[in-house]
């Protein structure tokens, strides 16, 4: 399983809701190689859209919301968190608000490498 961080745009207070650039391609260091994702449309796997929305990778805990409306234009891997109802998700919302939390990072598998 490999990470990338991103960012959250502007909040938007009465849905919840709060755009996400997920992944860009942007070249990550591996050590050994540059990897640089493939988000041309088609290239991406959207099919499980929503995805969970976890805090700091940890899926043994009950998702905070879900990230949905995903879109690959070739540049950025982007979509909408939507907060759920939960006080955690409300504290996180309201961080994310305040430009506490800025930023996001996704789980992913190459399929094909």
């Amino acid at each position: 399983m490999q990470f990338r961080t991103a960012a959250f745009g502007r909040a938007d207070q009465a849905t919840r809701t709060v755009p996400v650039t997920i992944a860009t391609v942007t070249p990550v260091n591996r050590g050994q190689y540059l990897e640089v994702l493939d988000l041309r449309p088609g290239a991406v796997d959207l099919a499980r859209d929503p995805l969970p929305l976890i805090e700091g990778h940890d899926t043994s805990r009950v998702n905070i919301g879900v990230v949905r409306d995903l879109v690959a234009d070739g540049e950025r891997l982007r979509g909408v968190a939507v907060f759920g109802t939960s006080q955690r998700a409300a504290e996180l919302f309201n961080d994310v608000q305040a430009g506490i939390v800025r930023s996001v990072s996704i789980g992913y598998e190459l399929l094909d490498q």
